[in-house]
């Protein structure tokens, strides 16, 4: 049973330090946090992954954060360890992301270039390749293009059934137009287990790219990606899920393979670049060809530069492979390589059996120790959307490690690290990672395998956001000896924190200690009203 200890308030706020207008809003939130009852605050800003590589000005800053929040009896848990959303570290280090495999993609050689070869999956503007569509009701196809007017909020997209070759690169194109719109269009491929072409049971989603469209617009272009992964058909769903009102239409959809688009370069994402059609040379079918040697050194300089250094862009003209030796022309290499995945608008997951990542984890520990001393900290192990494709480096994972392993272990190197350089602090993190009624399942959006078995250390407390099965997520926890912190908020209704609360008290939860304030849009108008809710709950007292 957990220990009994007193209630309190937490707030979450993200900032940048390093604008003097952003520490005054900052300092003056905490003051007025204070004031409402609130007790610590989990304090996030990107540039702590990068504390060796700010102005002085910006640890001056910090100085001010802390005084201010000390004399105002507020207690800073530094926001650590950004693990699921890396693009901190990545901004950086763009080759230490993670990475899905292409396996023998077919480049067909130009002169001194190999580039892919596309074949052309679908093509709506050719009618004679038209594949056999299934629409929702009212749901228009004419001519080439896809069309609906919402009347309320209903489903209303487009699914096709297509061929693919299993562990390559795709991109869809497609232009979209909307009029007064309320809601999104999406792009869901689906892959096929077995490839059971008979079957309407889908597989796991291969795309999590947002389109970020707007509601009035005119014809606009869009470019996405995915992996077909293990996968020989997938069911193509385009259209909107739950829109209001307004309308949209959709032409010029265009499947096809792609070229090595974010392609990842590290220890942990090898290429092999073999000339094809080769047959008698070695008794082999194929000869490798080394890099450096055969070819120029291969690396996507869009990789996190895309459009602006440190973004990570879904679509831009893949790197074409360059030549150093003669190569017959209409000559073929297969390819193998590994690229990272665009999840909603800019996360990009890092690569966890990466041994250069695992050191920069601990360097930005040793550096974030320095600036919040006598800390509790908060660790960011949170959505890790893809995970478990890519081969380690890490001698302790050993050489075929699964995707609770790898996630276990640097859960585990992170908490290691932390204790060595703050013996004394309270360790939390969010939930949803190692929670079977939330993300710990099997293939959890692109990781690899399962994470249904996956445990966090005991003694780390964590704030738990599972509000879609509240009861059974806290029970969970509290059954495992875990202090909990409800991450509540979020943006929504007061009503929704009225229901943690009483879901507390009707199934009588032990050992929540305090409910945290989250806002992910900088909305602090309900902060007084949150506190008189929660302390005038029969929880609080």
């Amino acid at each position: 049973m957990p220990e009994v200890r007193p209630k309190e308030l937490w707030i979450f706020v993200k900032a940048n330090c390093l604008v003097e207008n952003e520490v005054s809003r900052v300092c003056d939130l905490f003051q007025r946090a204070a004031a409402c009852g609130f007790s610590r605050v989990i304090l996030h800003d990107s540039k702590f992954a990068r504390l060796d590589n700010v102005p002085k000005s910006y640890f001056s800053n910090l100085q001010t954060l802390r005084e201010t929040a000390s004399s105002n009896k507020l207690k800073i848990l530094p926001s650590t360890c950004p693990i699921g959303y890396s693009n901190s570290f990545l901004a950086r280090y763009p080759n230490l992301a993670e990475g899905l495999p292409v396996r023998e993609a077919m480049f067909r050689i130009d002169g001194s270039l190999a580039q892919i070869q596309p074949t052309v999956v679908w093509d709506s503007d050719n009618q004679s390749a038209k594949p056999t569509m299934h629409l929702d009701p009212t749901v228009r196809w004419h001519e080439g293009e896809l069309s609906y007017r919402f009347h309320s909020k209903e489903r209303a997209r487009m699914r096709t059934r297509l061929a693919v070759q299993p562990f390559q690169h795709y991109q869809l194109t497609l232009q979209i137009k909307t009029d007064e719109l309320q809601g999104q269009v999406e792009v869901q491929p689906h892959g096929f287990p077995g490839g059971q072409t008979g079957s309407d049971q889908h597989g796991r989603r291969l795309c999590y790219t947002d389109l970020a469209i707007a509601s009035s617009q005119d014809w606009t272009t869009y470019n996405l990606t995915f992996n077909s992964l293990d996968y020989s058909i997938i069911d193509l769903h385009i259209g909107s899920w739950g829109a209001e009102r307004g309308s949209y239409s959709i032409r010029g959809i265009k499947l096809e393979s792609c070229g090595a688009v974010n392609l990842v370069r590290s220890e942990t994402a090898p290429i092999e670049v073999k000339l094809a059609n080769t047959r008698g040379v070695s008794g082999d079918d194929s000869v490798r060809l080394t890099e450096g040697i055969d070819f120029e050194t291969w690396l996507d300089p869009m990789l996190g530069n895309d459009p602006t250094s440190g973004s990570f862009g879904a679509w831009h003209q893949a790197p074409a492979i360059r030549l150093k030796r003669n190569i017959s022309n209409g000559s073929h290499l297969e390819v193998s390589y590994y690229h990272t995945h665009v999840i909603g608008s800019d996360q990009v997951c890092a690569s966890l059996g990466n041994f250069q990542f695992q050191e920069l984890l601990k360097d930005h520990i040793r550096r974030v120790a320095v600036q919040f001393p006598n800390c509790d900290w908060m660790m960011n192990h949170d959505e890790v959307r893809l995970l478990g494709w890519m081969p380690t480096n890490i001698p302790e994972l050993g050489p075929s490690p699964n995707s609770e392993q790898i996630l276990a272990h640097n859960v585990q190197t992170c908490v290691q690290s932390i204790m060595s350089v703050a013996p004394q602090a309270d360790l939390w993190v969010w939930s949803d990672m190692f929670d079977p009624y939330h993300n710990a399942i099997d293939q959890y959006c692109l990781v690899r395998d399962s994470l249904d078995r996956l445990q966090l250390p005991s003694g780390i407390g964590v704030v738990n956001w599972n509000e879609g099965n509240k009861a059974e997520s806290l029970k969970y926890f509290e059954e495992r000896g875990h202090r909990q912190v409800v991450g509540a908020y979020y943006d929504q209704p007061l009503e929704q924190t009225k229901l943690w609360l009483d879901c507390i008290t009707t199934n009588g939860i032990q050992g929540v200690e305090a409910f945290l304030y989250t806002t992910w849009k900088n909305d602090y108008k309900e902060l007084e009203s949150f506190s008189q809710l929660v302390r005038s709950h029969s929880w609080f007292s």
